[in-house]
């Protein structure tokens, strides 16, 4: 019998938020090569937008895939950012998603979930094709700007990812994580609104969320 993967062994998205941090250790040529892995693994575990019909251990996957894409996202704007609010902001946004992944890996091994991948969804995939835009634009003004736009995307995304698993997931202590964790993203997502608009952004920059 095939023993199936728990999160104390290699799930998807703890090698993605390896990945993720990883991207803020190294050179330029390191870091190139991390995010083309993070980009396969994360398109590996992209989800529906209606969560109803996820698993407990798809819901934990998918939140774990948005938390890593934001701490790579921000690794990406501490170091290549020239506002100094928003080199502040990417910084506070890799603690706090590394602190909510650290909430999420402590309940997987506690209950000894499998790593299930959610079934497909081309959001990832837009929000992918955003920060590879970013990566090879030039540093300014008009960078941070195009970062807090999809700032603004992502966490409304994660927002609604996070709602939709704290009503759908079977696990009490699922849902209780869950819904923690969307006081911290909705005040990361003001936070984004409002700092993108004094870059010069309006709330009809940033794509739609679903």
């Amino acid at each position: 019998m095939t023993r199936h993967m728990t999160f104390r062994n290699r799930s998807p998205f703890i090698l993605v938020l390896a990945l993720a941090i990883a991207t803020g250790c190294g050179g330029d040529r390191a870091a190139d090569d991390m995010e083309s892995r993070l980009d396969s693994l994360a398109r590996s575990v992209q989800g529906p937008s209606d969560a109803d019909a996820l698993a407990d251990q798809e819901i934990v996957t998918k939140a774990g895939v948005s938390n890593a894409s934001e701490i790579a996202v921000s690794n990406l704007a501490a170091d290549r950012a020239t506002s100094e609010e928003v080199k502040s902001f990417a910084r506070d946004m890799i603690a706090d998603h590394q602190a909510l992944q650290g909430s999420l890996d402590s309940l997987a091994v506690r209950l000894d979930i499998a790593a299930a991948p959610p079934r497909g969804d081309t959001l990832q995939a837009a929000f992918d094709r955003r920060r590879d835009e970013l990566q090879g634009g030039s540093a300014g003004e008009e960078w941070d700007r195009q970062f807090m736009e999809l700032q603004v995307s992502m966490h409304e995304n994660a927002l609604d990812v996070l709602n939709q698993g704290a009503t759908s997931a079977h696990d009490p202590d699922i849902r209780n994580t869950l819904q923690q964790a969307v006081s911290v993203v909705q005040g990361h997502l003001d936070r984004a609104r409002q700092l993108h608009e004094s870059l010069g952004g309006s709330s009809g920059d940033a794509p739609p969320a679903s």
